[in-house]
Order: C-alpha cells, then structure tokens, then sequence
C-alpha cells in the first residue's frame, strides 16, 4: 500500500510539470482577484486639522476576476467607511476606490504581500515576462474624487527575477481637508489604471521535489 501512496505521488508531480514550470516565471496577465491576500490601509481626516483614522481590511475574492476590500467606518458605525474593487484584467480595467464616510481619505496604501501579485511600475530594464506596466497610478478624469497629489510603489520584490520594476506596495495620497483645497470627500468615488503581475508560486519547485523522491523510493523498494 505504501508503494502505491508513493507511485500516485510521483505521478502527480509529473502531470504537474507543465503548471510548475509555468509557475516559474512572472505573468503579465493577472486579475482583481489575484489580488486576494493583500491588505489595503486607508487613512481619514474627519476635517481641518483633525486627527488622522487609520483603517485597514483584507482584500479578498469577490467574484470571478473581481478582488475586493470593504474598509470599516472610520467613527465604528455598522456600514462601510469605503469599498474598493477591481474587477478583470489589472492592466485594463479601472481600479475603483468609493469613500462612504462622513471623513476625508487623505491615503491609500496597498500591500499585496499575501498575494499572488505584485505592483509593475514599467521602469527600464523591465522583468522578464512582466510586460509594460503603470508607474505609480493614472488618474480618470470620470472619478467624482480629485486626482492624487502622489502615487507610487515601494517596497522591491526581492527575488533575484525582480529587474527592478516590481514592487509589494503602492501609496496614494490626496489632499488633507481644508478651505482651499478640492479633497476627497464621503460620496466621492476615485477610478484609475494600474497594473499587477503573477508571481511564480514560492511551493511549486519543492513539489516537484517531493514528488521525485516518491519516485526514488518506489524504486529502491
């Protein structure tokens, strides 16, 4: 019985060679819902001068292609403080932010760290296979919200593959509330471009391994 456990193993891992050795390399393709695992951080000012709150929630799958964070009320009422969404091809589609609080969002910050994705920001030389990407964000001027007043990536990747143009992390900031100033206020909804790619699955390469050394026992026993 142990050597049929450890043949079905073996045989497993075979099948799977053309999916690991696709897991290998980054892909330019990647959608919303690849983006399930990050964390996104919103920061609200509830007027001039006032305090910043800080809230925080997972991004998680939605639906097909759709990845989604439903970020608490800033002031603990039982409804959303905003809901962002991104709904197809990372690259294409736009990317949506609707604050729903009574407070301004002054910043927005992704980390796609327990994701599958990363953040491409097309910077010179570009990692093998990640195609062209989006530096920092591209504002749409179909947003109810003013445009940001910084967007960037941070955080480097830090597997030798990263040629330098993909990152964990994105900021975006906007205005603080104050009498001069068009800032994003409760009611407003922010759409942008933006673009993320596949990282190579971190567990493929031992699979395959383990899946060998099934095969190697088989055939000493």
């Amino acid at each position: 019985m142990k050597h049929r456990i450890l043949a079905v193993c073996a045989l497993t891992a075979l099948g799977m060679g053309s999916s690991v050795s696709n897991a290998n390399v980054v892909q330019f393709t990647a959608f919303g819902d690849q983006l399930a695992g990050g964390l996104l951080t919103i920061d609200f000012m509830p007027g001039p001068g006032a305090p910043v709150i800080t809230v925080s929630a997972p991004i998680f799958v939605a639906g097909p292609g759709h990845g989604r964070a439903i970020i608490p009320d800033p002031f603990g009422n039982p409804f959303p403080g905003a809901i962002f969404d991104c709904v197809g091809e990372t690259f294409s589609t736009l990317w949506s932010l609707e604050n729903l609080a009574d407070a301004s969002i002054v910043r927005a910050h992704f980390d796609l760290a327990g994701s599958i994705s990363l953040f491409d920001d097309d910077s010179t030389p570009s990692t093998f296979d990640s195609s062209v990407g989006v530096a920092g964000v591209i504002y749409n001027p179909a947003s109810t919200a003013p445009p940001e007043i910084f967007s960037g990536e941070l955080n480097l990747w830090g597997d030798p593959k990263n040629m330098g143009d993909m990152f964990l992390e994105q900021v975006i900031r906007w205005p603080a509330p104050d009498a001069a100033s068009s800032y994003f206020i409760g009611g407003m909804t922010y759409l942008w471009n933006d673009d993320t790619d596949i990282i190579p699955a971190p567990g493929a390469a031992a699979l395959l391994g383990v899946g060998a050394l099934a095969a190697a026992r088989r055939r000493r026993h």
